[in-house]
């Protein structure tokens, strides 16, 4: 399917915005607390691995919840991984356009942030964007548009 319409659009204030809304305070809390702790130092070093870690198990409880939908979904439509977990299809530009960026803005941060102080905690930051793209799954999983699967009548 094309990503254009209304395909995969969860209405405006309906279900689907918390899923984004949530990816986009991650991800100022990281960025904040990354961009800080690379600048200052000391104890905030601490804050942004507390951050990154915990930005990255929420990652993987997405990907365990996205796929726990998906195979419920795929029984009844013809899901695909790329639509379903990466937005390439079934979904309309607007969403793709707010995960891959916050995605984007998630990958910037931590390598900027790695890469300022090589060998400090900051290294953790590199596992933060699990949770964008975590997100990206669940959201892909539970709205994304496919079409129906087709059972056939015969034995």
């Amino acid at each position: 399917m094309g990503d254009g319409g209304s395909q995969g659009s969860a209405p405006r204030g309906q279900a689907g915005d918390w899923i984004w809304q949530a990816n986009a305070a991650g991800t100022l809390v990281f960025a904040a607390t990354v961009i800080c702790a690379a600048v200052i130092g000391g104890r905030l070093d601490q804050l942004a691995v507390i951050v990154s870690l915990s930005l990255f198990v929420l990652g993987c409880v997405g990907f365990v919840w996205s796929l726990l939908v998906a195979t419920r979904r795929s029984g009844l439509e013809e899901m695909s991984v790329a639509g379903a977990f990466l937005l390439l299809e079934g979904v309309n530009t607007r969403f793709k356009g707010i995960f891959w960026s916050l995605v984007g803005i998630q990958l910037a941060v931590a390598f900027t942030g790695a890469g300022v102080r090589l060998y400090s905690p900051l290294a953790f930051a590199i596992l933060a964007p699990v949770f964008g793209l975590g997100m990206m799954s669940l959201w892909g999983a539970k709205y994304a548009r496919f079409p129906a699967r087709f059972h056939s009548s015969r034995g």
